[in-house]
């Protein structure tokens, strides 16, 4: 998806926020879709009862995936924190403050 250069940096952080928050829509139907939490999925691809030792070699490898999709939107929701934008005092329109002397 190309983006045009001429759009601000806001334009550019919404058009980000908005593919992250596409991203964790998609995530959350995935584990409704299965039923389960990350954390649930976490711990049943874990237990090594559940695996037969000549399967472990794809779970782990399919573990890591996971791992990894799941720390990008961690790092993504926390980039995403770090980047708010505070109003800066240019930002807040004061007014003067004139004291009329008679």
């Amino acid at each position: 998806m190309e983006e045009p250069d001429n759009l601000t940096i806001d334009e550019h952080i919404a058009r980000i926020d908005a593919m992250i928050k596409e991203m964790k829509k998609m995530h959350d139907t995935l584990f409704e879709m299965f039923g389960i939490s990350p954390h649930q999925l976490h711990h049943y691809l874990n237990d090594p009862e559940r695996c037969p030792p000549a399967d472990k070699a794809e779970v782990d490898r399919i573990c890591d995936e996971l791992e990894r999709a799941l720390q990008e939107r961690i790092d993504a929701e926390n980039q995403q924190a770090k980047n708010a934008r505070h109003p800066s005092p240019m930002d807040l329109k004061k007014g003067s403050h004139w004291i009329y002397l008679h």
